[in-house]
């Protein structure tokens, strides 16, 4: 029982401590580019569009 329960701990305290990472980026830290590879209009262009708007 303290065995398992142990286990849990050092577990979580390890996946904890491997996202700390993970908060200290600042994303986008420039202009983030968004190619469509097909002609304007289509449904490719249209979702860029919306992601683009999302995105600032």
């Amino acid at each position: 029982m303290k065995q398992s329960l142990f286990r849990t701990v050092a577990i979580a305290g390890a996946l904890f401590s491997a996202s700390l990472g993970a908060f200290a980026q600042s994303y986008p830290t420039k202009t983030v580019t968004i190619v469509a590879p097909f002609s304007p209009g289509g449904s490719a262009d249209g979702i860029a569009r919306v992601i683009a708007r999302e995105l600032g």
